[in-house]
């Protein structure tokens, strides 16, 4: 028996946008939809995407990131634009001694750092120093933008990152890590129980969180305040599904997914052309079938836990 060895199967925008079309009647086999369908067709494809983001925690929307702690910070904001926050980083820590304004570190390696990379450098006072990567000089040099704040011993942690993350619809599980790789969950909480939580401005390792999804950015509350820039928060958190906004734009989505995409956006687009009451009842059943098939193999199959509430 032959078989292809082949598991690449997927279609860009424009393809599940033609497909969508010829079900819902409007084009067909050998009509290339023209340039105004297709942004129209673009437009609700993308609002039916956007629109299942709030259906559930989707697994392949789910990913860890890390925030950086800062000291005596209690609030930060997730996002582009946002504070330190990144679903990958380097580590790595000064091999000589650096004193204030020095803009060249010796560090341990550079491996995996590049320029306009963002770097944090752990300071002698308990503070993290928040710069940019001018440039790598070689395997254990790294340049500097604006040079630390001040003295940083030989050891103190340094990490470099290229990018932040986008802003995370929700957070599912949180722990803390320490400088020894150690982690500790933490409590995520509701608005409510977090404002009713006293003297917010402590300092310890935090143990509680609560996420502010707002807009732009979404704010992230940690209680206590941390008193360790060594420790971080790994969070796990689900993202934003991509935009489709090329033609030659991959769906963001398992490729069991596309057949509940296309059946979706010809059934909004079958009604929306006032097409046959019975066309579009039959690509209303087929659309709904298709995504509850594919909602229920985008679940975990292990074991459920209950435990009282003991807070």
């Amino acid at each position: 028996m032959a078989r292809s060895g082949s598991y690449n199967f997927s279609l860009n925008r424009d393809n599940l946008i033609r497909q969508a079309l010829i079900e819902a009647h409007v084009v067909d086999y050998f009509t290339t939809p023209d340039a105004p369908l297709v942004s129209q067709t673009s437009t609700l494809m993308n609002l039916i995407i956007k629109a299942w983001q709030a259906d559930g925690l989707h697994l392949w929307a789910q990913r860890p990131f890390t925030v950086f702690l800062e000291k005596d910070k209690t609030q930060y904001s997730l996002g582009p634009t946002g504070d330190h926050a990144t679903e990958s980083y380097v580590e790595t820590a000064m091999r000589v001694a650096g004193a204030a304004s020095d803009t060249t570190l010796e560090v341990d390696s550079t491996t995996g750092i590049t320029a306009a990379d963002y770097c944090l450098v752990e300071l002698d006072d308990g503070t993290l120093h928040r710069d940019t990567v001018a440039s790598v000089t070689d395997s254990d040099t790294l340049v500097l933008t604006t040079g630390i704040a001040s003295a940083a011993a030989v050891d103190n942690a340094i990490y470099a990152y290229t990018s932040k993350i986008q802003r995370p619809l929700r957070l599912i599980e949180a722990n803390i890590k320490n400088s020894s790789g150690d982690e500790t969950s933490l409590d995520l909480v509701s608005r409510e129980e977090y404002w009713g939580l006293a003297q917010k401005t402590s300092e310890a390792t935090p143990n509680i969180l609560w996420y502010d999804p707002q807009l732009d950015n979404g704010v992230l509350y940690a209680y206590p305040e941390p008193d360790d820039v060594t420790d971080s928060l790994e969070i796990y958190g689900q993202f934003p599904f991509d935009d489709m906004d090329s033609a030659t734009d991959d769906l963001g989505f398992p490729v069991e997914w596309h057949d509940s995409v296309v059946l979706e956006t010809a059934y909004r687009t079958a009604a929306r052309f006032g097409m046959p009451e019975q066309l579009v009842r039959q690509l209303r059943i087929a659309a709904l079938e298709a995504k509850e098939r594919a909602m229920s193999f985008d679940t975990e199959y292990t074991s459920i836990y209950f435990k009282p509430e003991t807070r």
